[in-house]
C-alpha cells in the first residue's frame, strides 16, 4: 500500500514535469498539507472522515494551484528559468516543512488507528486499509488514463506535453491547461 501512495504522488509529480518541465518539489509540501488538514478536521475537530478528506483534497488542490499561480508564473512572467523555478519550489517545501515542524513541534501524529488492525491469512498479514489504498489507486489510475486518452482535456495535456509551443498556436488555453494540471496533479497528492 505505501508503493499505492507513491504512485499516487509521482503520477501528479510527473504530469506536471511532463507537461510543464517543473520539478515540482513543493508536490511534498501540498501531500504534508492535506495530511494536516484532514489529521487536524478529523482526529482534533471531530469531523465527519468522508467531509474531512473531501476537505483535505480540496486544500491540497488549491494549494498547489496558489504556488503555481502566485510563485511560478509570477517568475516565469518575469523571464526567470527552470532553475529560478526549482529553487523557488525547493524553498516553498522548506518553508512548509519548518513550519509544520514548528506547528507541530516534531510530535509525530495519527488520524486513525482503527484500520491499522493486522488481518492474517496464513503467513502474510495485511491490513484492511491496505486492500482499500491498493485498490482504490488502481481504479483510479485506470479512470485517469481513460479522461487523459479519450477527454478534450486529456488531449490538451497530451498535446502540452508533446510540444508547448505548438499547443499555444493551435488555440490552446494554455492557462486553463495549465490550471487543470495543477489542480488535477495537487488533488491527486491530497488523496
Amino acid at each position: 500500500s505505501l508503493s499505492a501512495y507513491y504512485a499516487l504522488l509521482a503520477l501528479g509529480f510527473a504530469m506536471i514535469y511532463s507537461t510543464l518541465r517543473i520539478f515540482h518539489i513543493a508536490h511534498a509540501a501540498v501531500f504534508g498539507a492535506a495530511a494536516y488538514a484532514f489529521y487536524f478536521l478529523y482526529r482534533v475537530h471531530d469531523f465527519n472522515i468522508w467531509l474531512s478528506m473531501l476537505a483535505a483534497i480540496v486544500i491540497a488542490a488549491i494549494f498547489g494551484l496558489l504556488i503555481d499561480v502566485f510563485i511560478y508564473r509570477s517568475l516565469a512572467a518575469r523571464g526567470r528559468g527552470t532553475f529560478s523555478i526549482f529553487i523557488a519550489s525547493l524553498g516553498v517545501a522548506l518553508l512548509f516543512e519548518a513550519m509544520a515542524l514548528l506547528f507541530t513541534r516534531g510530535t509525530p501524529l495519527v488520524a486513525h488507528a482503527a484500520s491499522l488492525v493486522p488481518i492474517t491469512l496464513g503467513p502474510v498479514s495485511f491490513r484492511l486499509l491496505d486492500i482499500i489504498v491498493v485498490s482504490s489507486v488502481a481504479v483510479l489510475y485506470g479512470v485517469l488514463f481513460y479522461a487523459v486518452m479519450h477527454s478534450r482535456t486529456g488531449l490538451e495535456i497530451r498535446a502540452l506535453a508533446d510540444n508547448q509551443t505548438m499547443v499555444g498556436i493551435v488555440g490552446i488555453d494554455t492557462s486553463r491547461t495549465r490550471t487543470s494540471i495543477f489542480l488535477l496533479a495537487s488533488a491527486l497528492a491530497g488523496l
